[in-house]
């Protein structure tokens, strides 16, 4: 059997003052509305039952808070956040169950028992606050074990996922690689048939001054051979 605990008790004892300071202001305002002075009673009950619960709701809340803001997955500040709503909304709901009971001792004073349903409605508001932020408090010991399941859940499936998904990846990865290696082998050759083609027409270049050059040789040669002859049969 599972140990009962702070927070355990603040879970069961908050939900009675919410419950009932809500119900009994609406139900009085609608008696109020109607003019039926046993709906308006009826609601000044249900506010001093609420007065009544909303001591052990708040005590026992102070007790389970300094456990539950040990909690790694509590937000900052949740706790405190929750703690001080809950103060602002003790003060008026016990206010409202004392002037409720006076009221329903003076049950002739119409005045005093409307007054006492109207500050039933900020009474109302004030622990309406408190509730919601305390709403997102996760409650019961078992809740950091399902915090961490949903997280390694969670974390499970993107491994999953990405394991999934790694082949595609890979697949993009390497088609991207080869095009790109296709482009640089593409330029490099163009470089190179460009090295080549200018290359050529330098040697091209070189043969060309080497013909013109050997061409202005040839008739100097000529006239030097001509002029060994004619010299020879003069000898």
């Amino acid at each position: 059997m599972r140990a009962v605990s702070w927070e355990h008790l603040h879970v069961i004892a908050h939900s009675f003052p919410i419950v009932l300071t809500a119900s009994g202001t609406l139900v009085g305002l609608y008696g109020w509305a109607r003019n039926q002075e046993p709906l308006e009673l009826w609601g000044l009950v249900a506010l001093v039952i609420a007065g009544a619960f909303i001591a052990p709701a708040y005590l026992t809340g102070l007790a389970a808070a300094d456990v539950v803001a040990e909690r790694t997955f509590v937000s900052d500040g949740v706790v405190q956040t929750h703690r001080f709503w809950a103060t602002w909304a003790a003060i008026p709901v016990f206010t409202v169950a004392a002037l409720a009971a006076f009221a329903l001792h003076e049950r002739d004073d119409r005045k005093l028992r409307r007054f006492v349903l109207l500050l039933g409605v900020f009474a109302t508001l004030m622990i309406g606050i408190a509730a919601w932020h305390g709403s997102k408090i996760v409650d019961g010991p078992d809740a950091g074990a399902s915090a961490a399941t949903g997280v390694a859940d969670s974390e499970g499936w993107a491994s999953r996922a990405s394991a999934a998904a790694g082949p595609l990846v890979r697949g993009v990865l390497e088609e991207n690689d080869e095009a790109v290696e296709d482009e640089r082998r593409r330029e490099h050759g163009d470089g190179l048939q460009d090295a080549v083609s200018e290359r050529h027409l330098r040697e091209m270049a070189e043969h060309e001054r080497h013909g013109e050059g050997a061409d202005q040789q040839d008739p100097q040669n000529h006239r030097h051979f001509a002029t060994a002859i004619r010299f020879g049969g003069m000898v």
